[in-house]
């Protein structure tokens, strides 16, 4: 073979080798959502299996479609996740920008921000954390979503595994007000029916969800691809659309009700 013949070959091999076909033969990408009714859920079905949903499950499934590659994707626990993205087992999620993790991921795209606040019963005004003082509030163990109320000793905290329990207490009357996000809270608060007892939100903060990929994946070649169909789903509107998906009428009808952004 002539040495002009056998470079074409390996031109052709290495073409074949970098092109997005053979990368989508090759490499199957492993997403995780985290699991945070309504932005990961999971749901055991009847033969003992489990259906993956929600907000960010669907807005990542969406993302790596336009990707033209395969990939799995599992609903799985902050603590799961933070591993598997340090050691390259999972390449993709949405989550909170957590500076122990900047060593280990790319920052590819902020999410819009979502709203943490304080809620009790219809019974109960919060419009500043002197109201919560001699209260009891169910607080997700690890998490902070206000200074104020965290460093306050004279307001108890219930610390709970997640927001659903923290509902769950809520709707005892074992807790006066639960701390967290809004969309969880709403969604775990339809889910026992007890959406109309609810009171108006105190809002506590804002914390912005990042698009992130591990260091170690695959992707990190991607990254400005992954970036720029990120934004051009984000100005389409689904994001929007599939948290829609996951409030029922009556929580819609809750938020309009409070005069609180859909978050």
């Amino acid at each position: 073979m002539s040495s002009v013949i056998y470079s074409s070959v390996i031109f052709i091999c290495l073409g074949a080798l970098l092109s997005p076909q053979s990368y989508a033969q090759e490499t199957q990408l492993k997403a995780r959502a985290i699991a945070v009714a309504p932005y990961g859920i999971a749901e055991s079905q009847a033969d003992e299996s489990l259906e993956y949903k929600g907000v960010y499950y669907d807005f990542l499934d969406l993302i790596l479609q336009q990707l033209h590659v395969p990939y799995i994707q599992e609903v799985a626990p902050y603590a799961r996740i933070s591993k598997d993205l340090r050691s390259g087992k999972a390449d993709i999620t949405i989550m909170y920008r957590y500076q122990h993790l900047a060593d280990d991921v790319y920052f590819i795209q902020p999410l819009p921000s979502l709203t943490n606040v304080v809620i009790g019963d219809a019974g109960l005004s919060i419009t500043h954390p002197n109201d919560l003082v001699n209260k009891k509030v169910a607080y997700l163990r690890g998490a902070n979503f206000s200074n104020a109320i965290d460093q306050d000793p004279r307001i108890e905290k219930y610390f709970t595994l997640d927001i659903a329990q923290a509902v769950a207490l809520l709707s005892k009357g074992r807790v006066d007000a639960v701390i967290g996000p809004l969309s969880p809270i709403l969604y775990a608060a339809d889910k026992l029916g007890i959406v109309d007892q609810l009171g108006k939100p105190f809002v506590v903060s804002e914390r912005t969800p990042w698009l992130q990929i591990s260091k170690k994946s695959p992707l990190a070649s991607r990254a400005r691809e992954l970036k720029s169909i990120t934004v051009t789903l984000l100005q389409e509107g689904w994001l929007t659309k599939f948290k829609q998906n996951y409030h029922s009428p009556k929580v819609k009808a809750w938020l309009k009700d409070s005069g609180i952004a859909h978050n």
